[in-house]
């Protein structure tokens, strides 16, 4: 499956609500596909409220990049995607969503320091990553409601 993905720069953008909007229409696209029923909503810390037959509704915050960032020379170039607190409180899982690749990588919110900023490398955006990344969050998820 290949997603056709303009070229896409920042500057090109009123607004980082622009690009949360866009990133929010293709990790919709992509839950869709894999049969989680998604509506946007326009809530503190959470950008979609998602179903699956299996867990039920779920809430989903989005966190969307248009570009790669420079992080010294060891490191390399990473996108870089903050998360607070309230949405880690506010979401069950969480999409970050590389918009110059048109992917998007799924992490159960349980899983992430909340106040920081997660640092994805390139490489880990892949088509086969996006099925991959959102099996293992439905699955710690279901550990968890399990475990509830």
């Amino acid at each position: 499956m290949y997603l056709f993905s303009p070229d896409i720069n920042h500057r090109d953008f009123d607004h980082n609500d622009d690009v949360g909007r866009i990133g929010e229409l293709l990790t919709s696209y992509y839950l869709e596909i894999y049969k989680v029923r998604c509506e946007a909503v326009r809530r503190q810390g959470c950008d979609l409220w998602c179903e699956t037959r299996e867990l039920g509704m779920l809430k989903c915050e989005v966190k969307a990049t248009t570009h790669l960032v420079r992080k010294g020379h060891s490191k390399g170039s990473r996108y870089n995607f903050f998360t607070s607190t309230l949405q880690k409180n506010n979401s069950d899982f969480h999409a970050f969503v590389a918009l110059d690749r048109g992917l998007v990588l799924f992490y159960p919110s349980c899983e992430l320091s909340a106040g920081s900023t997660k640092n994805i490398g390139p490489s880990k955006f892949t088509v086969p990553n996006i099925k991959a990344s959102l099996d293992y969050t439905f699955k710690v998820l279901e550990g968890i409601k399990k475990a509830a």
